[in-house]
C-alpha cells in the first residue's frame, strides 16, 4: 500500500510548497511557466504518460489503472491551460511573450554544479515524501 493511501489527511495538503509559497501560490505558477513553455510541458507530460503505459509488468497493465492515468493527464493538461491564463489575467507575462530577458528554462533541471541553487530548493526536497 502507498503511504497516500495510509495517510490521506496528510497528502490532500501542500506539502512541496514553504509557507511563503501557500501565502502567494500565483509566484508558483509564475516560476512554473518561467521555467517550462506549456508545449514543452504538454510535450514531457505525454512523454511520462507514454512511458508509464508502454512499460511491462507496469501498474498500468489493468485497463482502469490506464484509464486513470489518461484522464490524469488530460486534467493536468487543463490546469497548466488554466494556470497559464491566470496568469495572464493578473497582468504576468508567463507565456513568454515579454521583451525582458527570461531566466534559462528548466533550471531545476539543467542546473550545473556551478549555478546555485534556487531559494527554498534543499528545504524543499528535505520536505519531500515520496
Amino acid at each position: 500500500m502507498t503511504p497516500y493511501a495510509l495517510h490521506p489527511a496528510f497528502y490532500n495538503q501542500p506539502i512541496r510548497l514553504l509557507p511563503e509559497e501557500v501565502a502567494a501560490p500565483q509566484q508558483v505558477l509564475q516560476e512554473f511557466f518561467e521555467s517550462f513553455e506549456l508545449a514543452d510541458t504538454r510535450r514531457l507530460l505525454w512523454l511520462a504518460v507514454e512511458a508509464a503505459l508502454s512499460l511491462p509488468h507496469s501498474p498500468f497493465d489493468v485497463a482502469e489503472e490506464r484509464q486513470s492515468l489518461l484522464w490524469l493527464y488530460h486534467q493536468l493538461e487543463r490546469m497548466l491551460e488554466a494556470g497559464m491564463l491566470l496568469g495572464q489575467a493578473d497582468g504576468n507575462s508567463i507565456t513568454g511573450e515579454t521583451d525582458q530577458p527570461r531566466p534559462m528554462k528548466n533550471t531545476y533541471y539543467r542546473r550545473s554544479k556551478s549555478t546555485p541553487e534556487p531559494p527554498g530548493y534543499r528545504e524543499s526536497l528535505m520536505r519531500s515524501r515520496f
